[in-house]
């Protein structure tokens, strides 16, 4: 494991099932015609509603946080990705244990990956990071290229979301298309550039490479983004770490590490989901 998680949750459930029926119209049979649209009332005319295209929203988060951070704390961090967003240098904090923590890589690899070992709070400059309400922003990077960066990551995952999932999926297809997303087009590799300064997170999802730790983090990230409940689950002893999410009440473990296709495969295995 490159990293450990910000939270470690405990559940087992795993249950689907779907089935369909088709039946043939006989032909010149008056019971089955179908009259003129045209000559139907308006209000007997089913209508489809054409899907509208998601947006990206960057403040996610997650209901697991809330068993052990509150509202303020969330809030706080938003605060953060906004100042980020618009190139600030500083944004409000009401601590320095939560400007720690707002600013630290774990927490910004998890909630906003392009942000990770870019923006940090110490600048090592010898100015005080946090004072009175106020913490520091500091770019290990060029402002203008962080913004920049932070710009074409919004594009490349509206653009993931928009591709894989329809806004009038349920949780559950919502869930299953991400993960078809995942084994379709993420590739397991352990290699990694010794001078990359990217956090491990946004580097797998620019790159389509990664181990657990990130595969198990893009897929959660896109859950939340696409606005379903999830957390990411690590077992030290088992050296490994998957997703957890929620969908109609009921908590589902998903790994998307073990059902990688190899390429040319198209069948997608669910012995994971």
């Amino acid at each position: 494991m490159r990293k450990n998680f910000l939270l470690a949750v405990i559940a087992v459930i795993v249950v689907l099932s779907g089935c369909s029926d088709n039946a043939r119209v006989p032909e010149g049979d008056e019971r089955y015609t179908v009259a003129d649209p045209a000559e139907q009332p308006t209000d007997s005319i089913e209508t489809q509603v054409p899907d509208e295209p998601l947006v990206y929203d960057p403040h996610i988060w997650s209901s697991w946080f809330d068993k052990y951070y509150n509202d303020e704390r969330r809030e706080l961090f938003h605060h953060l990705i906004d100042a980020l967003c618009k190139g600030e240098d500083t944004f409000k904090c009401e601590s320095r244990e939560i400007y720690d923590w707002c600013t630290n890589d774990v927490t910004l690899g998890e909630l906003f990956p392009v942000a990770c070992m870019v923006v940090t709070g110490e600048s090592g400059d010898g100015r005080e990071a946090y004072h009175d309400g106020i913490g520091r922003i500091c770019y290990k990077i060029p402002k203008k290229d962080f913004l920049t960066r932070e710009r074409a990551f919004k594009k490349n995952v509206t653009d993931v979301i928009n591709a894989v999932v329809k806004s009038s999926y349920s949780d559950f297809e919502k869930c299953l298309a991400l993960y078809d997303y995942m084994e379709s087009n993420y590739e397991y590799n352990y290699d990694w550039p010794d001078d990359t300064t990217d956090g491990f997170v946004y580097h797998s999802f620019m790159t389509h490479k990664g181990i657990c730790g990130e595969l198990a983090s893009i897929y959660t990230y896109l859950l939340l983004v696409c606005g379903l409940d999830a957390v990411c689950e690590e077992d030290k002893k088992m050296d490994h770490a998957w997703s957890v999410v929620t969908i109609d009440g009921e908590i589902y473990h998903v790994d998307p590490t073990w059902s990688i296709k190899k390429e040319g495969e198209k069948k997608l295995f669910l012995d994971y989901f």
